[in-house]
């Protein structure tokens, strides 16, 4: 029964979600089969919900910021004994706490966009419900993460209950792979493309470089979680949170060279915005310098009037 309980805390705070990604999927498909509207169905824009995006997108920022404060704060007051002061594995268990709290720091508030504009929230009902289904999960990892560097802080160079060191790396590994795991799925949400296009064979196939980089995450998301039988228990804490810390470093490598491989077609999409925003921008400019012409002949003609009156 006890084993029951944070499934069904788990379930009950992602129902809203469920429930909203659930009404939105069966009115896209009431309008597909009915699309001629014979059955009177409400249009989207009576049935949408007013919402200010970029307080949204603010609040989930800070939201992640204080998830990702705990476990900081799990360092900053892990219990230190006289003796433990000067040792090595406690200096190190703390710097690769710090790196992977930066780590799942540039999962979520540095990947993400801070605009309406390419949030999944600006695109439509379905990637904005599934977004809000994601975060709920992206949150607790975090906050399982930093339960983890507590764990393996109170003791660095042994483990607090040896029979169960398997299930103390498991703790820690599967909280860091739900959460770049999540960043796999959130990460196409934002895009034009949708979740299933983003991945699709042809789309992977025309870029091979960035179906290795995709491969390479989904491979690293796997070894964290298959290294936990690693020299099973002769690996200490420390030296496991340092291999995790080099793991996750490595996502965020691969996530940045996969996010500087898909910027061209970013700045793409950003020349055509301005290529079609410039005709105005220089219609306005055009209109603005006759006048300024104007002005200077009719302070030329008032000059030229004065000198012939004198």
């Amino acid at each position: 029964a006890h084993s029951a309980v944070p499934w069904i805390m788990l379930v009950g705070a992602t129902w809203p979600e469920l429930r909203l990604l659930y009404r939105v999927q069966r009115a896209v498909l009431l309008r597909w089969i009915d699309s001629e509207g014979e059955e009177g169905h409400l249009p989207k824009d009576r049935t949408r919900v007013p919402l200010n995006v970029e307080f949204a997108i603010g609040r989930f920022n800070e939201f992640m910021m204080l998830m990702i404060g705990e476990g900081v704060l799990q360092l900053v007051l892990a219990d230190e004994d006289s003796h433990d002061a000067l040792d090595p594995s406690r200096h190190a268990s703390l710097i690769s706490s710090f790196i992977l709290a930066f780590s799942l720091l540039y999962s979520f508030n540095i990947t993400e966009p801070r605009h309406a504009t390419g949030h999944a929230f600006a695109r439509s009902s379905r990637p904005a419900a599934t977004y809000l289904l994601l975060l709920p999960p992206k949150a607790l990892s975090i906050l399982l993460s930093g339960v983890g560097f507590k764990i393996a802080l109170s003791r660095p160079s042994s483990y607090l209950v040896p029979s169960l060191w398997l299930e103390q790396r498991l703790q820690l590994a599967l909280s860091l792979a739900t959460s770049f795991a999540l960043q796999l799925v959130r990460q196409p949400l934002h895009s034009s493309t949708g979740l299933l296009e983003y991945y699709s064979p042809r789309r992977l196939a025309s870029s091979p470089r960035h179906s290795l980089t995709l491969i390479g995450r989904v491979g690293l998301v796997g070894v964290m979680i298959g290294s936990c039988w690693i020299a099973e228990g002769d690996l200490l804490p420390s030296g496991f949170l340092a291999l995790q810390a080099s793991l996750s470093v490595l996502v965020c490598l691969l996530h940045f060279a996969e996010m500087r491989m898909l910027r061209p077609s970013t700045l793409s999409s950003l020349a055509s915005t301005v290529s079609v925003m410039w005709p105005s921008v220089h219609g306005s400019c055009s209109t603005r310098t006759p006048s300024n012409n104007n002005n200077n002949n009719s302070t030329s003609t008032s000059t030229s009037n004065n000198n012939s009156t004198s």
